[in-house]
């Protein structure tokens, strides 16, 4: 005897008195005996059979073998529904017989379920016949593995009824039973089994439409790479679904062999990492580096070799595939989907939440089909259902967000557009005045100097040097205007280090003292608000004629501070503050009302900006104060 396992729970299993044994049931010492729940049953619940088998390694035996005087005795005795790896020194390739007495109700009529059973099997009660999976056969030539679940229907013709299965193995690499056998009336059975079918295809039919939906968007807009990776990803479990849980596939065909489905459910568990991730990259390309796709791609390559070997060889390196490949790709991408989350992206956090259901039932589905070797399918089925659903609506979201960012991106260029022509015009108008008004200073100095070259006795010298005077100014001026030109385009890059460029140069060109000063809030602020074209161009320009209007008319070094004040009130712009002040010069009043309010234009260009303007002199001092909206 190799193995024997005599600790039984006694809620579950009784001993079956041989003097009160039937006829037709053969009495063994100490024969364990499975008791289901009556009550259970008349309530038409499906009960899990309490399984105790006595087990016989290498022999395919039948109920007569067990009613003869030398009736074999078991090589060990199992609780539950067990491999036969798992008994001492038993190798994975063999063939064995499990036997049970199970006391039902005596009259009524019951339904067995077999599940999640991947070699050959039959299955006889009391002596006869009632269901197959495969072949059953001594070696691999004549042994034939199935996928599917076994239903049978029998009347018990006394309180104990005997069960007896062949299995045998050949071709994966555990052997023996696994799985669960239930147990209810045949009708309740019925509407289990149809009830469970129907929720499948309930899912398939949910999957295939997601998948179809998507797949048609992208179709229409070719540049959502999102919306395909998706469809694929569904349509990858649409295909899976059927071969798994209540195994529909046999609803259209049994044809398929059972090596392909192996191989063909073990190819799209190895493509969904990186599927998973060639879809996040597609959603969040900042967070997901082709690097990172490429090497989950390899690794999945990686498995996509066992294809080469024999099919015994495939489930055992799918467990190792989810722990080297499928766990740390979900880890990972909750890792960046949750981090989206945490930066206030809506769409990741509804993703989150399909995420974090997906991970948490995909890892309780591996720990149940590994450790208790339970068909945990329904239970992967429903975690990424959640997730695809959860899912479509985050790209729903994403997809409504991207055509806002494309309104507000067509504003911002209509905008731009209109800022660059107001900036031409105006610096057509600056050059029209300035240049042009140098210009006619030019013409009339050069004729009065040629008027005056031939009047006896006047200083021609005085006239050259004017000339000379008004064409430095000319070029000063001209060169301001084309350093502003290049301050802008430098703010258009660098907004904050444009502006101090723009307002030091001006200044220095002066020969003014200038002094800068920017909170944090600001520099981080401003610069987003100088994104916009049309925005920028007015502020800069705002930040220019405030400048002016302080060389023109003031003196002394100038101060210059920006700060952001927040709103309070949610939704609700900042408002960014500059204040500039400096020394008045020693003169009128008619300087102090020059500088009062920041000059004509200036008022003009605040309320553009819709902002508001204030111009204050006293003490010897004027301040300007300016508040814009952001």
């Amino acid at each position: 005897m190799l193995f024997m396992n005599l600790s039984l729970s006694s809620a579950a299993l009784s001993a079956a008195p041989p003097a009160e044994a039937p006829a037709n049931e053969p009495a063994m010492p100490d024969q364990p005996v499975a008791i289901i729940d009556t009550q259970a049953l008349q309530n038409n619940e499906i009960i899990r059979v309490p399984t105790v088998w006595d087990f016989y390694w290498n022999q395919l035996l039948t109920s007569d073998d067990f009613r003869s005087d030398d009736a074999p005795a078991p090589d060990a005795r199992i609780i539950g529904m067990q491999p036969w790896t798992r008994i001492q020194d038993l190798p994975a390739d063999g063939y064995a017989t499990y036997r049970m007495l199970l006391k039902l109700p005596p009259g009524g009529k019951y339904g067995f379920r077999v599940t999640h059973q991947f070699t050959a099997y039959r299955v006889f009660v009391d002596g006869q016949l009632k269901a197959t999976n495969g072949q059953v056969g001594e070696d691999r030539s004549t042994s034939r593995p199935w996928r599917d679940n076994s239903v049978f229907y029998f009347r018990p013709a006394s309180e104990y009824t005997e069960i007896i299965l062949h299995i045998s193995n050949f071709h994966m690499y555990r052997g023996g039973l696994r799985g669960s056998i239930q147990v209810g009336q045949s009708r309740a059975l019925e509407q289990y089994i149809n009830l469970r079918r129907a929720l499948e295809l309930i899912l398939v039919g949910f999957l295939l439409a997601v998948s179809i939906s998507h797949l048609s968007f992208y179709l229409t807009q070719s540049r959502e790479k999102a919306f395909l990776f998706f469809a694929i990803l569904c349509l990858s479990f649409v295909i899976r679904i059927p071969f798994w849980g209540e195994k529909t596939i046999v609803l259209l065909t049994d044809a398929i062999p059972w090596a392909a489905q192996i191989r063909l459910t073990a190819s799209l568990n190895i493509l969904s990492p990186p599927l998973l991730m060639i879809f996040l990259r597609s959603v969040f390309p900042d967070r997901v580096s082709r690097r990172t796709v490429l090497i989950y791609a390899i690794l999945s390559g990686l498995f996509m070799c066992t294809h080469l070997f024999d099919t015994k060889y495939i489930t055992p390196s799918m467990f190792l595939m989810f722990l080297i490949i499928l766990g740390p790709v979900l880890l990972h991408a909750t890792i960046i989907i949750f981090g989206m989350a945490m930066k206030g992206d809506q769409s990741a956090r509804i993703m989150s939440i399909g995420m974090f259901l997906f991970c948490v039932i995909e890892f309780y589905a591996m720990f149940l089909n590994y450790r208790a070797g339970e068909n945990a399918a329904p239970y992967a089925f429903t975690g990424f259902t959640i997730f695809a659903l959860f899912q479509s609506i985050a790209l729903g979201r994403t997809y409504q967000e991207s055509l806002k960012a494309r309104e507000n991106l067509l504003q911002r260029l209509a905008r731009s557009r209109e800022a660059l022509a107001r900036q031409r015009k105006e610096l057509e108008i600056n050059l029209h005045d300035n240049l042009g008004g140098a210009l006619t200073d030019l013409k009339i100095l050069t004729e009065q100097s040629l008027r005056h070259v031939h009047v006896p006795g006047h200083n021609v010298e005085s006239d050259l040097n004017g000339l000379l005077n008004r064409v430095a100014q000319t070029n000063l001026m001209l060169r301001g205007q084309l350093l502003f030109i290049e301050d802008m385009e430098l703010a258009s890059r660098d907004p904050i280090t444009g502006l101090q460029m723009m307002l030091l140069r001006r200044y220095s060109g002066a020969n003014r003292e200038f002094q800068f000063e920017l909170d944090s809030r600001s520099m981080e602020v401003l610069p987003i608000a100088m994104q916009d074209d049309g925005w920028r161009l007015d502020f800069l320009m705002l930040t220019q004629e405030i400048c002016t209007n302080d060389l023109k008319h003031g003196q002394g070094d100038s101060y210059w501070t920006l700060k952001m004040e927040a709103n309070g009130t949610p939704g609700k712009k900042n408002i960014l503050v500059i204040h500039q002040r400096n020394p008045l010069p020693n003169g009128s009043q008619d300087v102090e009302s020059e500088l009062n309010g920041g000059g004509r234009r200036t008022r003009e260009r605040a309320a553009r900006l819709g902002g508001s303007i204030r111009g204050d002199s006293s003490n010897g001092q004027y301040e300007l104060e300016v508040r814009l909206p952001v």
